[in-house]
């Protein structure tokens, strides 16, 4: 009897059963989900002001992949499949050229603790796990299950393309320098794209969340902090936007209309009886 309630309520959800408010709302929930679960982590930092991680934010993250499984029920096989996990990781080398750019600061790096290096590892897990949930883990995935063809599929990657540079916005209020945070919205604009054609291709999470993880890592390594306090100069802003831009190509290369079939039989799968078969909105 509960089986059939959820059955129907799934079935009529005001949110999940349209994927464009989805794709705005769900990365929110999260938000909220993280805020809540992460409590402890925000304690643990007002008795040691050197915590700067978010190991908690990781459970929530994970809580929000959960009860998302738990919602569609068993016929929805989720967004940690190791399957495609090699593939996805060579589609996205790429995007690896962050992790030799921010690894260039040799020196930062050869000064730091073991303390501080693990410091780094966690917080840069933290985003990277918790922002490949939000925006392509969870409103990603349910575009995945309306749309079928190669328009709609770079229009999602486009979006949360969007959306995951546009909150970068935010960096501001922490103290990041104006056109550093700028040149930041944009290449990430591009990078989204790229980690959303690479999650629509395999299906699974793992490959963005490891690649954005380390791109993170390798920055609190050489950094003092997350933010970019320093204005950028005319040659990184020159340099990031080309990388936007040749990410965002990589990411609209990937989502060819040759390769179009290959994606849907991938959330086909997934989705299971959940996959709306005409590719239409409910």
């Amino acid at each position: 009897m509960l089986k059939e309630k959820i059955r129907k309520l799934r079935e009529s959800h005001i949110i999940m059963n349209r994927p464009y408010l989805a794709l705005f709302v769900m990365p929110l929930w999260a938000a909220i989900i993280k805020n809540i679960t992460c409590i402890p982590d925000q304690v643990i930092r007002q008795i040691w002001p050197e915590y700067q991680i978010g190991i908690f934010a990781i459970l929530g993250a994970f809580l929000c992949l959960s009860i998302h499984k738990k919602w569609f029920s068993s016929d929805f096989k989720g967004n940690l499949q190791t399957k495609n996990l090699g593939r996805g990781l060579v589609l996205l080398l790429p995007t690896a050229v962050f992790v030799i750019l921010n690894l260039t600061s040799l020196e930062k790096l050869k000064e730091a603790s073991f303390v501080s290096i693990l410091v780094s590892i966690i917080a840069g897990t933290t985003p990277g796990v918790f922002e490949e949930v939000a925006f392509r883990g969870l409103a990603g995935s349910n575009f995945m299950r309306f749309f079928h063809t190669g328009k709609k599929i770079r229009l999602a990657a486009i979006l949360t393309g969007i959306l995951f540079g546009g909150v970068h916005i935010v960096n501001l209020m922490a103290g990041a320098a104006l056109s550093s945070t700028l040149i930041q919205v944009v290449y990430a604009m591009g990078l989204g794209i790229a980690f959303a054609a690479v999650y629509f291709r395999t299906g699974t999470l793992w490959p963005t969340i490891i690649l954005h993880s380390l791109i993170d890592i390798s920055h609190y390594l050489t950094s003092s902090s997350g933010i970019l306090k320093a204005e950028s100069s005319t040659l990184q802003i020159i340099i990031l936007a080309v990388l936007a831009v040749v990410f965002t190509a990589w990411g609209f290369y990937l989502m060819r209309d040759s390769k179009v079939p290959e994606i849907n039989a991938v959330w086909k799968s997934i989705w299971g009886c959940e996959y709306v078969e005409d590719g239409t909105e409910s």
